[in-house]
């Protein structure tokens, strides 16, 4: 998952789009994936965070939705 996760930013992307980011990564891979999406969005990157189960993160969103009953609503 770190591989995945560092193969992402190569590219130098504007925008990263993460299904479940923190599966199978140990407390110091969640830390270190918070700390490089920090900086990436203080540099002005967008990051897209998907989870399934409304998990809360350590990230502090500008806007976080949730699906529910077929409508997107605001958390």
């Amino acid at each position: 998952q770190r591989v995945r996760l560092a193969g992402v930013f190569l590219h130098d992307p504007g925008i990263v789009m993460l299904d479940e980011p923190r599966t199978s990564l140990d407390e110091d891979g969640i830390r270190l994936l918070v700390s490089l999406l920090d900086d990436f969005r203080h540099q002005g990157g967008a990051v897209v965070w998907c989870c399934p189960t409304g998990e809360r993160t350590e990230l502090d969103f500008d806007d976080a939705y949730v699906l529910e009953a077929g409508r997107l609503r605001s958390r």
